[in-house]
């Protein structure tokens, strides 16, 4: 579970509770698959992303995206928490 907490500087936190065997990029497919539903699909996620539809499909396909897509993941969760 992530907790984001806006600081009076504009800093941004959050906070990744992970299981015991679960991985980073584990805990962002589940945060990822939990924010789609049938109105807020894949591809509205990668247009307020900023990437192509292809890569959130990889991602969540547990296939490589780069690190451009792992900021904008992060960038996009901090604003939609």
């Amino acid at each position: 579970m992530a907790n984001s907490e806006s600081h009076s500087r504009g800093i941004r936190s959050i906070l990744i509770d992970l299981d015991h065997d679960q991985s980073i990029k584990d805990w962002m497919i589940d945060k990822t698959k939990r924010m789609l539903s049938n109105r807020y699909k894949a591809i509205h996620m990668a247009e307020d992303m900023g990437v192509y539809p292809s890569k959130i499909h990889r991602f969540l396909k547990g296939m490589n995206v780069n690190d451009q897509f792992y900021q904008s993941w992060f960038e996009w969760y901090a604003k939609n928490k």
